[in-house]
């Protein structure tokens, strides 16, 4: 997992604003706003057209003086003074991009599968913090090798500094992760209700959870004697 903040590069009320003041000009404006966005802060471009430096237009986004000087021309006609102060006081926020390494290649959140995003997600909660934390079913979209590599093996390593409260179907995440309380809900489709709760020295919450992780007491030993013959 990579993560990494792109400091000033959220500019999104940036290119709308863009968008809008040149929207009527006969070219292709989203791409032209999107160019700018990318490469000129507001507060240089509204100096870059108060000045009418059409040459920074080219030195900074790239574009021929032709092109640069119809924008500029553009941009001056559209923006008055108290609409150049307003595209001074557009904000740009840090952009933070999630990324998870898939094989050889770096793929960002948004091509991301949804267990794949669970993946890179979860690393991030469970990093150092005193702060109380609570997980709805952090198994969702995981398998179990992952479960156990990574989500138990974390959840052991913080939960004498840290409170973690976890809502689960997968029982393997409470008992590997040695839960220090457990609390067994049951339903009949109409209101649930606690059916056993208490650590994993309690019989009654012991015998709920092997249901639940096993199958119960015969699921377990016809699953053993599979295994005991494939390693034969």
């Amino acid at each position: 997992m990579r993560v990494t903040v792109h400091h000033k590069k959220h500019n999104y009320q940036y290119y709308k604003f863009l968008s809008r003041i040149m929207a009527d000009s006969g070219l292709r404006y989203n791409r032209i706003a999107e160019n700018i966005c990318t490469s000129i802060p507001p507060w240089e471009l509204a100096d870059i057209i108060r000045k009418r430096e059409s040459f920074r237009l080219v030195m900074l986004a790239g574009m021929n003086e032709n092109r640069a000087e119809k924008i500029l021309n553009i941009l001056n006609e559209n923006l008055p003074p108290e609409k150049l102060l307003e595209l001074e006081e557009v904000s740009l926020n840090d952009w933070v991009e999630l990324e998870l390494l898939d094989g050889l290649k770096w793929k960002p959140s948004h091509m991301l599968s949804k267990g794949q995003i669970c993946t890179a997600v979860l690393p991030l909660l469970l990093l150092d913090s005193e702060q109380p934390l609570i997980i709805d079913q952090p198994e969702d979209h995981l398998d179990n090798a992952y479960i156990y590599s990574t989500v138990v093996s974390a959840l052991r390593n913080i939960k004498t500094s840290r409170q973690v409260i976890l809502a689960t179907h997968n029982a393997n995440i409470p008992v590997l992760g040695r839960a220090e309380k457990n609390t067994v809900l049951e339903s009949n489709g109409q209101r649930g209700w606690v059916n056993a709760s208490g650590g994993l020295d309690d019989l009654s919450v012991l015998e709920l959870l092997e249901l639940l992780l096993e199958g119960g007491h015969d699921a377990l030993n016809d699953r053993l004697k599979t295994y005991n013959g494939r390693g034969k």
